[in-house]
């Protein structure tokens, strides 16, 4: 098994012991390697099993101000690497997804990630603002839970369990979760079957910054029926 995680608070503190604890529910067998970072504001891991996205992660910026965690794998993005080597970047870790995300973001921002394709989920981390991204592919197929604890520090992983290793996030069942999975055999929207625990949507970033997370969508589909169809 393999997947990220981490945390970040609005105050300073210390995210060892949290991320440490975070990083046991991904490492499932000896051959898995799991890779910490962190600083007085944030902690991230990411744990890797396998060939893909070999390089070490966090990977960082030009500039070592922002850096990124990934899990999955994007596809067919080689005519946006080349015109990001036409403006000047370089990258130093050969065909690394993550390298190329964290180009993207930083050469169009948020709009970026509408050009991805592929199965992924990723946090990217400020360092000069203490800002988080967390962000999910067009179909949500690598899910990303995340909860913000009682002391306002947020928590993020690729496994409930993982987001229940924080002592402040709550555990408690949600029963509305439970009823729909009955009657539907699926879970709604954006819950969990713990009250403190969100799944982060589809094609969605969620911005986390001074102790506040605010999602919203990238990408918007628009369905317009065809001329001479049977939905006109």
């Amino acid at each position: 098994m393999a997947g990220i995680a981490g945390a970040v608070s609005p105050r300073l503190w210390e995210p060892g012991p949290l991320l440490d604890r975070m990083c046991e529910p991904l490492i499932y067998h000896a051959g898995s390697q799991a890779e910490h970072w962190r600083d007085l504001h944030a902690g991230l891991c990411r744990v890797r099993c396998g060939n893909p996205n070999v390089a070490a992660q966090p990977v960082f910026s030009r500039r070592s101000d922002k850096c990124i965690v990934f899990f999955g794998e994007c596809v067919g993005y080689e005519d946006d690497k080349r015109e990001l080597e036409g403006r000047g970047r370089n990258f130093e870790h050969g065909e690394c997804d993550a390298e190329f995300c964290l180009s993207l973001y930083e050469e169009y921002g948020e709009r970026a990630f509408a050009r991805l394709s592929g199965s992924f989920c990723f946090a990217i981390y400020d360092r000069s603002t203490c800002e988080l991204l967390l962000v999910s592919d067009r179909l949500g197929s690598r899910p990303l839970f995340h909860g913000i604890g009682t002391d306002g520090v947020l928590v993020f992983a690729t496994q409930v369990s993982a987001v229940l290793k924080s002592a402040h996030v709550s555990r408690a069942l949600d029963t509305s979760a439970v009823l729909e999975f009955c009657a539907m055999q699926r879970i709604l929207g954006t819950k969990t079957y713990h009250q403190g625990v969100q799944v982060l949507p589809p094609a969605s970033v969620l911005r986390f910054a001074g102790g506040k997370a605010q999602t919203k969508p990238y990408r918007v589909l628009d369905y317009r029926p065809q001329p001479g169809s049977i939905e006109e």
